[in-house]
């Protein structure tokens, strides 16, 4: 799923680039064919972005915690919680 996820946000990334380039503007029928291919990519793509982004800064502070909750523990290693998610 991620996988057709991530080729839908990389077509719609291109579609954008391909409205931009001056051969397809000249052609009014394929700029308007570029232009519903992004528009019909454009809520999935930023969804998708959004969610990525959302779980890359979501492990990001997870293991920012873990760093920190390992700086202030008296506890060793192997009682530590964070030890499974971040060795």
């Amino acid at each position: 799923m991620v996988d057709k996820l991530t080729a839908a946000e990389a077509t719609f990334k291109e579609m954008q680039m391909r409205m931009g380039d001056p051969e397809v503007a000249a052609n009014a029928a394929e700029f308007q064919r570029v232009a519903k291919a992004a528009s019909d990519l454009e809520s999935i793509a930023t969804a998708f972005g959004q969610v990525r982004d959302g779980t890359n800064a979501l492990m990001h502070c997870a293991a920012t915690t873990c760093q920190r909750l390992r700086v202030h523990s008296h506890s060793d290693a192997s009682n530590d919680a964070c030890s499974s998610h971040h060795p």
